[in-house]
């Protein structure tokens, strides 16, 4: 992303695809690198590991193949949209095991392709659905999103693509995973200001929308974050009992003193 960056001051709009790398944590990490700076970020990676279960499939063929995307405001900070093509992010079933409780239905498929509740089961199987879930409900869409971002980081940098890589490459150590950043300065289409401007104003009248429940306000991508982000700040971060014991163990196995109480 920082390459983008580089050469979008220059060109105006620059994107750069990666081969040969491993996991790169969260995609909203480097999208946001470029609004901080003015920019629009986009950022996509493959993933090793098989997640996404095509539509009327029963194997999981993709990983969850995130989609970020931020883009600068001048008083309302910046628009950050980071979500993965399953219908939730394997974490989710992480989170759902640690807590002992079961998943909402449509999240994730057990080994035969048919629809799980158990979280250790379907943490276990690794079959999410596509955004969506259901081919009803759209799943073929979260499907292509998947696809599109297989080709993005895999094809075009020469990365390995997840539906054939244990076929041809069998037995290799490492993961040829790939990534593709773009950047894009909205002052190479607009003038001094004008997208932050307007950006702002859209921002404004989504959380003026009339609600549906009085309860709860109509929110913008990257809201829950920054509420969780001030939240924590403040509070600290909530860790499950069942996380705890892991890492207490794993500070036991090694001899490293236990910090966290």
């Amino acid at each position: 992303m920082e390459l983008a960056i580089q050469k979008c001051t220059k060109a105006g709009l620059a994107a750069v695809a990666v081969r040969n790398s491993t996991h790169y944590g969260a995609a909203g990490a480097y999208a946001i690198m470029a609004a901080e700076l003015g920019l629009i970020g986009m950022s996509f990676t493959s993933v090793w590991s098989g997640a996404i279960v095509p539509t009327f499939g029963a194997d999981a063929m993709f990983g969850t193949n995130p989609i970020a995307f931020a883009a600068p405001g001048r008083t309302s900070g910046a628009f950050y949209l980071d979500m993965a093509t399953s219908t939730v992010a394997i974490g989710k079933l992480k989170l759902a095991a640690l807590h002992r409780k079961p998943l909402e239905p449509g999240w994730a498929l057990d080994t035969s392709g048919q629809p799980t509740t158990d979280a250790a089961a379907a943490l276990e199987s690794r079959r999410l659905t596509p955004l969506g879930g259901t081919r009803p409900l759209g799943s073929h869409k979260g499907y292509g999103l998947a696809a599109m971002v297989e080709i993005l980081c895999t094809m075009l940098p020469g990365a390995w693509y997840a539906p054939t890589r244990d076929a041809r490459h069998p037995g290799e150590r490492f993961f040829n995973i790939g990534h593709f950043f773009l950047a894009i300065d909205p002052k190479c289409f607009r003038g001094e200001g004008e997208f932050e401007v307007d950006l702002d104003d859209m921002i404004d009248a989504l959380h003026a929308c009339r609600r549906a429940d009085a309860a709860q306000a109509v929110l913008v991508a990257g809201d829950p974050e920054a509420q969780a982000m001030a939240e924590r700040s403040e509070l600290g971060i909530p860790v499950p009992e069942a996380l705890l014991e892991q890492l207490r163990s794993i500070a036991v196995e090694c001899g490293a003193a236990w910090l966290l109480n």
